[in-house]
């Protein structure tokens, strides 16, 4: 039975998927619609390093030889890219140590922001998404709330 009061509130299970989705998505907006986190198309790579990253001679180890920016030269960033705590109020997801750095150089490099590191984190499709979860979880929960029959007794 649903209670009145339980319809806002959201579990530790519910965050974590959601973080997790998030993830997935700013994965998606940057490797492969190749966008910031203002979903605006990345500038585009320097002839020098494009063609160092075409031919695997940019890194030892190469993720990704794309000549269109995807933030991906080893692909450890975007892997790195994680929920790190999930409770009844909220999630927490980013990147930790190295990766983090790489993040925080490239957000202030041309239009590279993968993330917002100064006011709303992230694009403005994700937001939508976050929005829409939180609208279809309270939803559901109105709706079973509303299946509960309420009964009233007249009389002794």
């Amino acid at each position: 039975m649903v209670k009145l009061a339980d319809i806002p509130k959201k579990t530790p299970q519910f965050w974590y998927a959601l973080s997790e989705k998030v993830c997935n998505a700013i994965r998606d907006r940057v490797q492969k619609e190749h966008k910031n986190a203002n979903s605006e198309t990345f500038n585009n790579y320097s002839d020098w390093y494009a063609n160092l990253k075409s031919q695997r001679k940019a890194a030892k180890v190469q993720a990704s030889t794309s000549t269109v920016p995807d933030m991906t030269l080893t692909g450890k960033t975007m892997a790195d890219l994680q929920t790190f705590e999930a409770n009844k109020n909220g999630a927490t997801l980013g990147w930790i140590g190295l990766h983090a750095g790489i993040v925080e150089s490239l957000h202030n490099r041309k239009n590279y922001r993968i993330v917002n590191l100064n006011g709303d984190p992230f694009a403005k499709k994700e937001m939508d998404m976050i929005m829409k979860a939180l609208e279809d979880d309270a939803d559901k929960k109105i709706k079973a709330y509303c299946q509960t029959p309420t009964i009233i007794k007249i009389g002794a």
